[in-house]
């Protein structure tokens, strides 16, 4: 579905694609499904599939008609958004995706009534990461740990059953939350991360806070770190960051300086995505791949362009290790603007994995820098 849509109109996205087509423009009818299931499924002969929304989003209507648009949205269709009979519960693409983990919604849900149910002058960590069916109709079990002694298992919601004809038969599962435990990185003695550190449990509540403060604390993931200044953000903003990886050496001794808690390797992209072991999934992961190939700023080949081109597309395989919710990129606006083909790659893919996408161009001195700097940013999500 292609929509074109301006940010100064206040209407759904869906109406301002409407078009108005002469009758006499049109040929024959065709029959559409719009479905949140993945290709293929419902395929047919003659019926015309919609699984996606691409929307072109400009300042105002009247931009629209050079073609410089500020952003692009390509979203997936939703559960709600498909046609009755064509759409399966969204929450069973995820768990596709995530390997049973909660959403960010359930996981906030579970927060609450866990610590509605605990003592008030407990600390409450909960794992949430692993695996199971998504919090609501299932039961729910969490190993609640009160001042580092583990407590009985605690029974959530009343278990139901599950029947769909998208898959094979009826199904029943039980849940059940593993205790909280440092997660030791299984990481080969040739990459040792600084200080032999450990990698933090993947999920946590604020320490200290009394019972209407707890809030889950997110885990992050920080791609080509350089100094750290994605990561000192994330953690301003309440992030847990468990590790971080960038090739350049000085870079990481610095990085290391600043975030001791954090596991950081100095190597390569693809040197840490061949990293043994399953302890690298996070709730964020950011990216920030070498961006000078792309820059308009780069007008003379360089000896480095092949190695940095090629980062770029290390984009999907780094989701697929770190099974995250959400991914976020940061590049030059020259991306975008001088190398289109790059540019629909990268956003394709997001997309082969089944993540939403949205990227906008913005100015960095309209956020408090010191420069004007223009930067592609790319969020994706589950």
């Amino acid at each position: 579905m292609e929509i074109v849509a301006s940010k100064t109109d206040v209407t759904p996205w869906t109406v301002q694609g409407l078009e108005r087509v002469p009758l006499s423009n049109v040929v024959q009818k065709r029959r559409l499904r719009i479905t949140n299931q993945a290709y293929p499924a419902l395929r047919e002969d003659g019926v015309l599939i919609c699984r996606w929304m691409h929307v072109a989003i400009y300042k105002t209507a009247a931009e629209s008609r050079n073609g410089n648009r500020c952003e692009d949205v390509v979203k997936r269709i939703s559960e709600k958004e498909a046609d009755e009979g064509c759409g399966v519960p969204d929450t069973w693409l995820w768990q596709e995706w995530r390997a049973g983990a909660l959403s960010f919604a359930d996981a906030r849900e579970s927060e609450r009534r866990v610590t509605a149910s605990a003592d008030a002058s407990a600390k409450i960590v909960i794992d949430l990461e692993s695996g199971g069916e998504p919090f609501g109709n299932d039961r729910f079990f969490a190993d609640v740990q009160y001042q580092g002694e583990r407590s009985s298992v605690t029974e959530i919601s009343e278990h139901t059953r599950h029947e769909s004809s998208a898959r094979a038969g009826t199904f029943r599962r039980l849940v059940r939350r593993s205790r909280v435990e440092t997660v030791t990185s299984q990481i080969s003695a040739s990459y040792t991360p600084a200080k032999n550190l450990p990698l933090r449990p993947r999920s946590d509540f604020a320490a200290g806070a009394t019972p209407t403060q707890r809030k889950r604390v997110y885990t992050f993931g920080d791609g080509f770190c350089g100094l750290g200044g994605v990561s000192r953000g994330a953690e301003m903003a309440g992030f847990n960051v468990v590790w971080s990886f960038d090739m350049d050496a000085p870079a990481c001794d610095s990085y290391r300086a600043n975030f001791p808690s954090t596991s950081n390797y100095n190597m390569t992209v693809d040197e840490f995505y061949r990293l043994p072991g399953s302890n690298f999934q996070v709730d964020v992961l950011h990216c920030s791949p070498p961006c000078q190939t792309f820059s308009p700023a780069h007008t003379i080949a360089g000896p480095n362009d092949e190695r940095n081109e090629a980062a770029l597309w290390c984009l999907e395989v780094m989701a697929q290790k770190c099974r995250c919710r959400v991914m976020t990129v940061e590049q030059t606006f020259g991306l975008r603007a001088r190398h289109a083909k790059h540019y629909y790659s990268v956003m394709n893919q997001f997309t082969h994995m089944g993540f939403s996408v949205r990227s906008v161009i913005i100015n960095c001195a309209d956020y408090g820098l010191a420069q004007a700097r223009k930067r592609l940013i790319i969020i994706a999500s589950w």
